[in-house]
Protein backbone atom coordinates (compact mmCIF):
# COMPACT_ATOMS: atom_id res chain seq x y z
CA UNK A 1 0.00 0.00 0.00
CA UNK A 2 1.38 3.40 -0.99
CA UNK A 3 -0.50 5.46 1.56
CA UNK A 4 1.61 8.14 3.18
CA UNK A 5 4.98 6.74 2.07
CA UNK A 6 6.74 9.92 3.15
CA UNK A 7 4.93 9.97 6.48
CA UNK A 8 5.71 6.31 7.01
CA UNK A 9 9.41 7.00 6.50
CA UNK A 10 9.16 9.94 8.91
CA UNK A 11 7.36 7.67 11.37
CA UNK A 12 10.21 5.13 11.21
CA UNK A 13 12.70 7.93 11.90
CA UNK A 14 10.54 9.11 14.78
CA UNK A 15 10.57 5.61 16.25
CA UNK A 16 14.33 5.28 15.84
CA UNK A 17 14.85 8.58 17.64
CA UNK A 18 12.45 7.63 20.42
CA UNK A 19 14.20 4.33 21.05
CA UNK A 20 17.60 6.01 20.92
CA UNK A 21 16.44 8.54 23.49
CA UNK A 22 15.09 5.73 25.63
CA UNK A 23 18.47 4.01 25.48
CA UNK A 24 20.28 7.24 26.34
CA UNK A 25 18.00 8.05 29.26
CA UNK A 26 18.35 4.53 30.59
CA UNK A 27 22.12 4.60 30.28
CA UNK A 28 22.21 7.92 32.17
CA UNK A 29 20.06 6.38 34.89
CA UNK A 30 22.36 3.35 35.09
CA UNK A 31 25.40 5.61 35.28
CA UNK A 32 23.74 7.74 37.95
CA UNK A 33 22.84 4.69 40.00
CA UNK A 34 26.39 3.42 39.67
CA UNK A 35 27.78 6.73 40.88
CA UNK A 36 25.39 6.72 43.84
CA UNK A 37 26.46 3.22 44.79
CA UNK A 38 30.09 4.28 44.39
CA UNK A 39 29.62 7.06 46.89
CA UNK A 40 27.86 4.79 49.37
CA UNK A 41 30.30 1.94 49.08
CA UNK A 42 33.33 4.08 48.37
CA UNK A 43 34.21 1.61 45.67
CA UNK A 44 33.94 1.48 41.90
CA UNK A 45 31.87 -0.86 39.77
CA UNK A 46 34.61 -1.18 37.17
CA UNK A 47 33.91 -4.87 36.82
CA UNK A 48 30.67 -3.96 35.08
CA UNK A 49 32.47 -1.95 32.40
CA UNK A 50 31.46 1.50 31.25
CA UNK A 51 28.23 2.20 33.13
CA UNK A 52 27.08 4.72 30.55
CA UNK A 53 27.03 1.98 27.91
CA UNK A 54 25.47 -0.84 29.91
CA UNK A 55 21.91 -0.29 28.70
CA UNK A 56 22.88 0.29 25.08
CA UNK A 57 25.02 -2.81 24.74
CA UNK A 58 22.81 -5.37 26.42
CA UNK A 59 20.83 -7.84 24.38
CA UNK A 60 17.54 -6.76 25.92
CA UNK A 61 17.45 -3.63 23.78
CA UNK A 62 18.74 -5.53 20.77
CA UNK A 63 15.84 -7.97 21.11
CA UNK A 64 13.35 -5.08 21.25
CA UNK A 65 14.76 -3.46 18.12
CA UNK A 66 14.97 -6.85 16.39
CA UNK A 67 11.21 -7.26 16.48
CA UNK A 68 10.03 -3.65 16.30
CA UNK A 69 12.09 -2.85 13.20
CA UNK A 70 11.57 -6.19 11.47
CA UNK A 71 9.27 -4.77 8.81
CA UNK A 72 5.65 -5.74 8.52
CA UNK A 73 2.77 -3.92 6.89
CA UNK A 74 2.56 -1.13 9.51
CA UNK A 75 -1.19 -1.36 8.98
CA UNK A 76 -2.06 0.19 12.35
CA UNK A 77 0.18 3.29 12.05
CA UNK A 78 -1.02 3.82 8.48
CA UNK A 79 -4.60 3.68 9.69
CA UNK A 80 -3.79 6.30 12.32
CA UNK A 81 -2.29 8.50 9.59
CA UNK A 82 -5.43 8.05 7.48
CA UNK A 83 -7.54 8.96 10.50
CA UNK A 84 -5.50 12.13 11.01
CA UNK A 85 -5.94 13.10 7.36
CA UNK A 86 -9.67 12.39 7.58
CA UNK A 87 -10.08 14.64 10.63
CA UNK A 88 -7.86 17.44 9.36
CA UNK A 89 -5.02 16.81 11.84
CA UNK A 90 -1.32 17.08 11.07
CA UNK A 91 -0.17 13.54 10.38
CA UNK A 92 2.88 13.92 12.62
CA UNK A 93 0.57 14.78 15.53
CA UNK A 94 -0.42 11.11 15.69
CA UNK A 95 3.12 9.67 15.43
CA UNK A 96 3.33 9.05 19.21
CA UNK A 97 -0.08 7.36 19.20
CA UNK A 98 0.83 5.29 16.14
CA UNK A 99 4.11 4.30 17.77
CA UNK A 100 2.39 3.27 21.01
CA UNK A 101 -0.11 1.15 19.06
CA UNK A 102 2.70 -0.50 17.06
CA UNK A 103 4.68 -1.15 20.26
CA UNK A 104 1.66 -2.95 21.73
CA UNK A 105 1.19 -4.90 18.50
CA UNK A 106 4.87 -5.92 18.43
CA UNK A 107 4.82 -7.02 22.06
CA UNK A 108 1.77 -9.19 21.32
CA UNK A 109 3.57 -10.86 18.41
CA UNK A 110 6.66 -11.60 20.51
CA UNK A 111 4.53 -13.16 23.23
CA UNK A 112 2.29 -15.02 20.74
CA UNK A 113 5.36 -16.73 19.28
CA UNK A 114 6.63 -18.03 22.65
CA UNK A 115 6.56 -21.79 23.33
CA UNK A 116 3.83 -21.33 25.95
CA UNK A 117 1.57 -19.77 23.30
CA UNK A 118 1.82 -20.59 19.57
CA UNK A 119 5.44 -21.83 19.68
CA UNK A 120 6.36 -20.35 16.28
CA UNK A 121 9.88 -20.47 14.85
CA UNK A 122 9.56 -17.74 12.23
CA UNK A 123 7.96 -14.32 11.96
CA UNK A 124 8.10 -12.18 8.82
CA UNK A 125 10.63 -14.54 7.27
CA UNK A 126 13.05 -14.31 10.20
CA UNK A 127 13.58 -16.46 13.30
CA UNK A 128 11.22 -15.39 16.05
CA UNK A 129 12.55 -13.31 18.93
CA UNK A 130 12.82 -16.16 21.40
CA UNK A 131 14.69 -18.28 18.84
CA UNK A 132 17.36 -15.58 18.64
CA UNK A 133 17.50 -14.26 22.22
CA UNK A 134 15.88 -16.99 24.31
CA UNK A 135 12.49 -17.23 25.97
CA UNK A 136 13.28 -15.04 28.98
CA UNK A 137 14.70 -12.08 27.05
CA UNK A 138 11.88 -12.30 24.49
CA UNK A 139 9.35 -12.22 27.31
CA UNK A 140 11.05 -9.13 28.76
CA UNK A 141 11.22 -7.49 25.34
CA UNK A 142 7.44 -7.78 25.07
CA UNK A 143 6.99 -6.52 28.63
CA UNK A 144 9.24 -3.54 27.87
CA UNK A 145 7.34 -2.59 24.71
CA UNK A 146 4.01 -2.82 26.53
CA UNK A 147 5.19 -0.63 29.41
CA UNK A 148 7.04 1.97 27.36
CA UNK A 149 4.07 2.44 25.01
CA UNK A 150 2.30 4.30 27.81
CA UNK A 151 5.43 6.35 28.51
CA UNK A 152 5.45 7.50 24.87
CA UNK A 153 1.90 8.80 25.27
CA UNK A 154 2.68 10.56 28.53
CA UNK A 155 5.80 12.17 27.08
CA UNK A 156 4.20 13.57 23.94
CA UNK A 157 0.61 14.28 24.94
CA UNK A 158 1.01 15.56 28.51
CA UNK A 159 0.19 19.13 27.41
CA UNK A 160 -3.15 18.07 25.93
CA UNK A 161 -4.80 17.80 29.32
CA UNK A 162 -7.89 15.57 29.34
CA UNK A 163 -7.20 13.87 25.95
CA UNK A 164 -4.08 12.26 27.49
CA UNK A 165 -6.25 10.41 30.00
CA UNK A 166 -8.59 9.37 27.21
CA UNK A 167 -5.67 8.12 25.09
CA UNK A 168 -4.24 6.07 27.94
CA UNK A 169 -7.66 4.64 28.73
CA UNK A 170 -8.23 3.77 25.07
CA UNK A 171 -4.84 2.07 24.71
CA UNK A 172 -5.45 0.03 27.85
CA UNK A 173 -8.96 -0.91 26.70
CA UNK A 174 -7.85 -1.88 23.17
CA UNK A 175 -4.95 -4.00 24.34
CA UNK A 176 -6.04 -5.17 27.77
CA UNK A 177 -8.43 -7.44 29.60
CA UNK A 178 -11.46 -6.40 27.56
CA UNK A 179 -9.67 -6.13 24.22
CA UNK A 180 -6.73 -7.89 22.61
CA UNK A 181 -5.85 -10.00 25.65
CA UNK A 182 -9.43 -11.21 25.99
CA UNK A 183 -9.33 -12.22 22.33
CA UNK A 184 -6.10 -14.13 22.96
CA UNK A 185 -7.72 -15.84 25.93
CA UNK A 186 -10.64 -16.97 23.77
CA UNK A 187 -8.10 -18.21 21.22
CA UNK A 188 -6.36 -20.29 23.89
CA UNK A 189 -9.65 -21.81 25.01
CA UNK A 190 -10.09 -23.15 21.49
CA UNK A 191 -6.69 -24.82 21.67
CA UNK A 192 -7.60 -26.42 24.98
CA UNK A 193 -10.85 -27.80 23.59
CA UNK A 194 -12.80 -26.04 26.34
CA UNK A 195 -15.16 -24.45 23.80
CA UNK A 196 -16.33 -25.30 20.30
CA UNK A 197 -14.94 -23.46 17.26
CA UNK A 198 -18.24 -22.02 16.12
CA UNK A 199 -18.36 -19.10 13.65
CA UNK A 200 -19.69 -16.82 16.42
CA UNK A 201 -16.77 -17.73 18.69
CA UNK A 202 -14.27 -17.13 15.88
CA UNK A 203 -15.93 -13.79 15.13
CA UNK A 204 -15.53 -12.84 18.76
CA UNK A 205 -11.83 -13.75 18.65
CA UNK A 206 -11.29 -11.75 15.45
CA UNK A 207 -13.10 -8.70 16.79
CA UNK A 208 -11.12 -8.69 20.03
CA UNK A 209 -7.70 -10.14 19.22
CA UNK A 210 -7.25 -8.21 15.95
CA UNK A 211 -10.10 -5.73 15.71
CA UNK A 212 -9.74 -4.03 19.09
CA UNK A 213 -6.21 -2.73 18.52
CA UNK A 214 -6.93 -1.72 14.92
CA UNK A 215 -10.02 0.12 16.15
CA UNK A 216 -7.76 1.84 18.66
CA UNK A 217 -5.43 2.94 15.87
CA UNK A 218 -8.30 4.86 14.27
CA UNK A 219 -9.79 6.05 17.57
CA UNK A 220 -6.57 7.77 18.69
CA UNK A 221 -6.80 10.62 16.14
CA UNK A 222 -10.46 11.11 17.12
CA UNK A 223 -9.45 11.49 20.77
CA UNK A 224 -6.66 13.90 19.87
CA UNK A 225 -9.25 15.87 17.87
CA UNK A 226 -11.48 15.66 20.97
CA UNK A 227 -14.51 14.52 18.98
CA UNK A 228 -17.84 14.39 20.84
CA UNK A 229 -19.19 10.96 21.73
CA UNK A 230 -21.76 10.88 18.90
CA UNK A 231 -18.87 11.14 16.39
CA UNK A 232 -16.33 9.13 18.38
CA UNK A 233 -18.42 5.95 18.63
CA UNK A 234 -18.97 5.49 14.87
CA UNK A 235 -15.26 6.19 14.34
CA UNK A 236 -14.49 3.31 16.72
CA UNK A 237 -17.02 1.10 14.91
CA UNK A 238 -15.36 1.73 11.54
CA UNK A 239 -12.00 0.76 13.03
CA UNK A 240 -13.41 -2.38 14.65
CA UNK A 241 -14.93 -3.57 11.39
CA UNK A 242 -11.72 -2.73 9.52
CA UNK A 243 -9.83 -4.90 11.99
CA UNK A 244 -12.31 -7.72 11.57
CA UNK A 245 -12.09 -7.49 7.77
CA UNK A 246 -8.30 -7.51 8.03
CA UNK A 247 -8.38 -10.81 9.94
CA UNK A 248 -10.94 -12.37 7.59
CA UNK A 249 -8.62 -11.56 4.69
CA UNK A 250 -5.78 -13.22 6.60
CA UNK A 251 -7.96 -16.31 6.95
CA UNK A 252 -8.49 -16.30 3.17
CA UNK A 253 -4.75 -15.95 2.52
CA UNK A 254 -4.01 -18.75 5.00
CA UNK A 255 -6.87 -20.99 3.88
CA UNK A 256 -4.72 -23.31 1.73
CA UNK A 257 -2.45 -24.27 4.61
CA UNK A 258 -5.16 -24.04 7.30
CA UNK A 259 -7.99 -25.75 5.42
CA UNK A 260 -8.38 -28.37 8.17
CA UNK A 261 -8.08 -25.88 11.03
CA UNK A 262 -11.31 -25.06 12.85
CA UNK A 263 -9.72 -21.74 13.85
CA UNK A 264 -9.83 -20.55 10.24
CA UNK A 265 -13.19 -19.31 8.93
CA UNK A 266 -12.61 -21.33 5.74
CA UNK A 267 -13.53 -24.41 7.79
CA UNK A 268 -17.06 -23.01 8.16
CA UNK A 269 -17.49 -21.28 4.80
CA UNK A 270 -16.09 -24.31 2.93
CA UNK A 271 -14.76 -22.42 -0.11
CA UNK A 272 -12.57 -19.37 -0.66
CA UNK A 273 -15.23 -17.87 -2.94
CA UNK A 274 -17.86 -17.96 -0.19
CA UNK A 275 -15.48 -16.49 2.38
CA UNK A 276 -14.41 -13.79 -0.11
CA UNK A 277 -18.06 -12.91 -0.69
CA UNK A 278 -18.50 -12.62 3.08
CA UNK A 279 -15.51 -10.25 3.20
CA UNK A 280 -17.03 -8.08 0.47
CA UNK A 281 -20.23 -7.82 2.53
CA UNK A 282 -18.20 -6.61 5.51
CA UNK A 283 -16.48 -4.04 3.29
CA UNK A 284 -19.86 -2.77 2.13
CA UNK A 285 -20.85 -2.29 5.77
CA UNK A 286 -17.64 -0.39 6.45
CA UNK A 287 -18.09 1.83 3.40
CA UNK A 288 -21.65 2.61 4.48
CA UNK A 289 -20.47 3.48 8.00
CA UNK A 290 -17.75 5.77 6.62
CA UNK A 291 -20.32 7.67 4.54
CA UNK A 292 -22.59 7.94 7.59
CA UNK A 293 -19.63 9.28 9.56
CA UNK A 294 -19.00 11.83 6.81
CA UNK A 295 -22.45 13.24 7.45
CA UNK A 296 -21.99 13.32 11.22
CA UNK A 297 -18.70 15.18 10.79
CA UNK A 298 -19.99 17.34 7.95
CA UNK A 299 -16.79 16.18 6.24
CA UNK A 300 -15.83 17.77 2.89
CA UNK A 301 -15.88 15.53 -0.18
CA UNK A 302 -12.71 13.51 -0.62
CA UNK A 303 -11.60 13.57 3.03
CA UNK A 304 -12.45 9.87 3.33
CA UNK A 305 -10.30 8.80 0.36
CA UNK A 306 -7.56 7.18 2.42
CA UNK A 307 -9.98 5.31 4.65
CA UNK A 308 -11.72 3.95 1.56
CA UNK A 309 -8.35 2.97 0.08
CA UNK A 310 -7.87 0.58 2.99
CA UNK A 311 -10.92 -1.37 1.80
CA UNK A 312 -9.58 -1.76 -1.72
CA UNK A 313 -6.11 -2.66 -0.42
CA UNK A 314 -7.47 -5.29 1.97
CA UNK A 315 -9.44 -7.02 -0.79
CA UNK A 316 -6.48 -7.15 -3.19
CA UNK A 317 -3.51 -7.70 -0.86
CA UNK A 318 -1.57 -10.95 -1.21
CA UNK A 319 0.11 -11.07 2.18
Amino acid sequence: MNLYSREQESFENFCQNEFLQLFTETSIAVAGASQAIDKIQQASLASLGDAAQISIKNSQFESIKYSFFSGGKRFRPLLSFAGAQYLGLRVDSVYPWAMAIEMIHTYSLIHDDLPCMDNDDFRRGKPTNHKVYGDAIALLAGDSLLTEAFAVLAKHYSKLGSPLGALITQLAHSSGLNGMILGQYFDITLDSGAVAATPSHLNQIHLLKTGALISGALTGPALIKNLPIEQLVPMKDVGLLLGYAFQVKDDILDSAQDKDSKKNLIHHYKTVDKLTEFLKQIHQQIESKIFDLDQKLNSPSGKNQHLLQFLKWNITREK
